[in-house]
């Protein structure tokens, strides 16, 4: 038997509210005086047995860490630490988006974080818009939802958050895709990435382990890759060089010493 919660604001001083689409990440303080945040997760039926105490536990690194949790019969009631940080759209936009190999970091980064809320014991969803997502000396994500119980959980839209991060806006079509991907900037094979996101075929599972590839050729290993391929032409050219030079000075060798050869002969043929 669930027993009636008292709301948040009943026993806590608000001070500020950040609304997301539905949800509300609330700013207060205790009655002590400590600052907490608080969000509430609306939900169409109970939660099962031990539901608190997964939440309370969820230690996650990129997301908000739990103080304390209160479930009623109709809520579930996150209480966070206080934290810092900028939304995202305030640090990535157009004029000014993520370095390559930072996007890859980030991107990856909450999507794996999207997998393991899935693989809780209790499966939590969240998304990638980048409005729920705040930067500081990492990423993290404001709201979560609790999959089967949370009442209108938004679209994941995990799809768009890499060309996001790349090029500072979410086109609306493929066309629009291929060319702001089309920067000196971007390093092909993370413009192949970011259009794969796309294919419907194409899982998130499937996407991490390309992108966990990639990793491997980071922009910096990229460029000196390329100047090894430079470097290695040059010494070919070099050696080309260096044979026909030698063949070069050979068969002009040759040549004086048959010139030499005839002018001896002529001169004894003479005495």
């Amino acid at each position: 038997m669930w027993k009636k919660q008292e709301r948040y604001y009943e026993r806590y001083q608000v001070e500020d509210v950040l609304t997301f689409i539905s949800r509300q990440l609330v700013q207060a303080k205790t009655i002590e005086g400590n600052e907490v945040y608080i969000q509430e997760i609306d939900i169409h039926e109970p939660l099962p047995p031990g539901a608190r105490e997964i939440l309370l536990n969820m230690d996650l690194p990129h997301v908000a860490p739990v103080l304390d949790v209160e479930v009623s019969e109709n809520r579930a009631t996150l209480i966070h630490p206080p934290f810092s940080g900028d939304p995202l759209p305030l640090v990535v936009n157009e004029k000014s988006p993520m370095k390559p190999a930072e996007a890859l970091h980030t991107f990856t980064n909450l999507l794996k974080t999207m997998e393991s809320l899935e693989q809780l014991p209790l499966p939590m969803s969240t998304t990638l818009d980048p409005r729920n997502i705040s930067i500081s000396s990492k990423p993290y994500l404001l709201f979560c939802w609790i999959k089967k119980y949370s009442i209108n959980p938004p679209e994941e839209k995990w799809r768009e958050l890499f060309i996001y991060l790349l090029t500072g806006i979410v086109p609306k079509n493929r066309t629009e895709r291929v060319r702001f991907l089309e920067n000196k900037n971007i390093p092909p094979a993370y413009r192949n990435l970011a259009l794969k996101c796309f294919d419907p075929d194409t899982n998130r599972s499937e996407i991490l382990h390309q992108a966990k590839q990639l990793k491997f050729f980071t922009p910096k290993k990229l460029k000196q890759k390329s100047l090894m391929k430079r470097l290695l032409r040059y010494a070919i050219v070099f050696l080309v060089s260096l044979l026909i030079g030698g063949l070069i000075g050979y068969t002009a060798n040759v040549w004086i010493q048959d010139t030499n050869l005839h002018q001896h002969s002529d001169e004894s043929s003479d005495g």
